[in-house]
């Protein structure tokens, strides 16, 4: 299918990647046109724009009651408060992986789906989502592990949306690769199943933009944000 926005993110895909694997995956177009596209990828939405002015058009779109968008201007934060509630939000770096060959999975850790003895470690770390939703990715075929002889020493995964992330290192085992070897891992993973390797890292958290620049990601330009209703948390 064509879209009127698609050449747009074609000339810049470092900042529109996330959209452009959501299209893969199938999501629905909400709105497109040359200037403007929202889309809704297991109910999150992304929005980009050429300006303000062609976003807020877009937005007429979008729905009471959504829990969450992503969006690329600073500027309608304030409108997205305003309008719908959605007061919170988190500053981010899009980055993408964009070498034709995958990076080299150093091989030191074991990377496998995990065991069900895993799950109560998993539950114990990641506090992002809650569990019923951490659970349903814990069982999907994009959730690793990583293993240093038979024990666990950290895991990752993919968002709801598609994004790299989910990554945690236990403690003890920090400062070894495992965070590096996960990271390489999904990335050379989503390229073998013809899907774009992205993820979204928090502008202050400086050890993950670290890594990613170890992995040789490339990073976008320009921030986005993630924009919620705090009720939606809740």
């Amino acid at each position: 299918m064509e879209y009127k926005f698609l050449a747009t993110m074609q000339a810049a895909m470092v900042e529109y990647v996330d959209m452009l694997e959501s299209l893969r995956r199938g999501a629905e177009v909400v709105y497109d046109s040359p200037d403007a596209m929202l889309l809704v990828d297991s109910g999150t939405y992304m929005l980009a724009a050429v300006d303000k002015e062609s976003a807020l058009v877009a937005l007429e779109r979008f729905p009471a009651g959504a829990r969450n968008i992503v969006v690329r201007q600073e500027e309608l934060l304030p409108y997205l408060a305003e309008r719908w509630n959605m007061t919170e939000y988190s500053k981010c770096v899009q980055v993408w992986y964009a070498a034709p060959t995958p990076p080299i999975v150093g091989g030191r850790f074991r990377i496998s789906r995990p065991v069900e003895a895993d799950w109560e470690a998993v539950l114990a770390t990641y506090h992002l989502i809650p569990p019923e939703q951490l659970r349903l990715h814990f069982d999907s075929p994009d959730f690793f592990c990583a293993y240093d002889g038979d024990e666990l020493v950290g895991y990752a995964g993919l968002h709801t949306e598609g994004a790299l992330g989910m990554l945690y290192v236990f403690p003890a085992h920090r400062r070894q690769g495992v965070a590096e070897e996960l990271t390489a891992y999904l990335v050379a993973r989503q390229m073998s199943l013809g899907r774009y390797a992205y993820a979204h890292i928090f502008v202050d958290n400086a050890a993950s933009l670290a890594l990613q620049r170890k992995v040789n990601m490339s990073f976008a330009n320009n921030s986005i944000w993630w924009v919620w209703n705090k009720a939606s948390r809740a």
